[in-house]
């Protein structure tokens, strides 16, 4: 690779955490990419109180939305960076597609065009404990007046969200008995009849293979909301597919949003790509686009850790959540309960490092036996490791190495006298204790942006917890 001009922006790579690594064979230059290139808007603290404003009862702007086409003039990207980014991909030889008047540009080339234009270069990337695989740029570096005019670049370091790992404390005898019924009883849920128009409508959004299936929505209603004619168990709309074999998350989603209070039209909102912050871009983005979107979306996705782990920075970070912000100027309610699994907790993946993948530079120590409480059984450390997550107290797992469980006498168990420092890459190394600094606790985000509803998630960000 060319060396780059002194003049250039540098943008650093995140460091790959969480079983991510990369993989020895190069990028083929032929390597199709596509990029998002998000332009710098104008107007922003201006459109931050108008938000502001619009959704406080006491303001008497309140419920005076914006139009989209009035959003656009306030915040469209300035002619003179329009240019200089148009100029720079075309140059490239990019196929570049402007949406949403030029706030987005698209741009479709190959990974050697890409490597020359960024001055970086391309891998392939795995996930050891997940088997998702990714094609990553390294650090890149932009032209000054290309840095100048843009905010955010999308699919470069995004990465996808990780499996989720169940919170329980023991297996329960038998499914909890939360239906339609319960839930209009226990809310006091009476007197509510809708009448199908297109005047009332609500959506999903779903993400990441979190795809439907009309049969099983059709079998729900025949079992739980048998009062609600079949025609009511029907989707009304998809944006972005998303019909495929039937997913928990996606199916818990439609047939309790739909079930509480059937012939709601109901959209179903879909975006199945493997960069979970330009997913969102792309969601926010067209559902502004789209004048006539449902009123109300609803969210069961986030992340509930450093978002650096998956590729996005705080560029990026305030660019989805100024999408948000929009959105709200323009009176659409985005309802997030998601990826919140209590203050700290680590949701991580047990590996052959500390478990959970361990907490940094944290020293563990005491004379402590903990043995679970399990009825499976568990024939090796790794199992043992995995059923603390699942079953047991995730921070106390994370305290712990992987090699630290054995299995005595069919339970699991972890050694005694474990007194280690946990080395910057997650390893176990040193023999001095000391007390651990104040661990690092995150929200879940995108629950935690300013500019949405967040149900029973914690609102905070970076705080230190001793």
């Amino acid at each position: 690779l060319a060396t780059a001009d002194p003049a250039s922006a540098r943008h650093a790579a995140s460091p790959l955490m969480n079983g991510w690594r990369v993989q020895s064979q190069d990028v083929l230059d032929d390597h199709p990419v596509v990029l998002l290139i998000s332009m710098k808007q104008r107007n922003i603290e201006e459109l931050h109180q108008i938000a502001h404003r619009v959704s406080d009862p006491r303001d008497p702007k309140y419920g005076q939305y914006l139009t989209g086409a009035q959003i656009q003039d306030l915040t469209r990207p300035s002619a003179k960076n329009v240019q200089v980014v148009m100029k720079w991909l075309t140059n490239a030889g990019a196929q570049v597609n402007a949406r949403w008047d030029d706030e987005i540009f698209e741009a479709r080339l190959y990974v050697g065009s890409a490597q020359e234009m960024l001055q970086t270069k391309f891998c392939h990337v795995v996930n050891d404990h997940t088997g998702q695989h990714m094609v990553l740029a390294g650090d890149y570096w932009l032209p000054a007046n290309v840095d100048a005019a843009v905010t955010a670049i999308y699919g470069l370091h995004g990465l996808p969200l990780p499996p989720r790992t169940p919170i329980r404390s023991k297996l329960p005898a038998a499914p909890a008995n939360v239906t339609p019924a319960v839930l209009h009883q226990t809310y006091n849920i009476t007197g509510v009849t809708a009448s199908g128009s297109s005047m009332n409508r609500q959506a999903v959004a779903e993400f990441q293979g979190q795809t439907f299936n009309a049969s099983d929505l059709s079998a729900f209603f025949r079992e739980y909301v048998a009062t609600a004619p079949q025609s009511a168990a029907k989707i009304s709309k998809f944006v972005g597919g998303g019909i495929g074999a039937s997913q928990d998350e996606s199916m818990l989603d439609v047939e309790y949003i739909m079930g509480i209070v059937p012939s709601i039209l109901t959209e179903y909102w879909y975006w199945g790509g493997k960069d979970f912050c330009a997913d969102l871009k792309n969601w926010t983005g067209f559902i502004l686009a789209e004048e006539d979107a449902p009123l109300v979306h609803s969210v069961s996705y986030g992340y509930q850790g450093d978002l650096k782990d998956l590729g996005c920075n705080d560029a990026v970070v305030q660019d989805v959540d100024f999408n948000f912000a929009k959105l709200a100027a323009k009176g659409v309610s985005i309802i997030f309960a998601s990826g919140d699994s209590g203050s700290g907790y680590p949701n991580h993946v047990c590996v052959n490092d500390p478990c959970g993948g361990g907490v940094r530079d944290t020293a563990v120590w005491g004379n402590v036996t903990f043995r679970l409480p399990l009825t499976p059984k568990i024939n090796s450390p790794l199992g043992c490791c995995v059923a603390c997550q699942l079953f047991g107290d995730a921070g106390l797992c994370d305290a712990w190495t992987y090699d630290s469980f054995g299995v005595i006498g069919g339970l699991c168990t972890m050694q005694n006298n474990v007194r280690k420092v946990v080395s910057e890459h997650g390893r176990i190394s040193g023999g001095n204790a000391v007390r651990p600094p104040p661990l690092k606790l995150y929200p879940s985000w995108p629950a935690s942006s300013p500019w949405v509803t967040a149900v029973g998630s914690t609102r905070f960000r970076n705080q230190l917890v001793g």
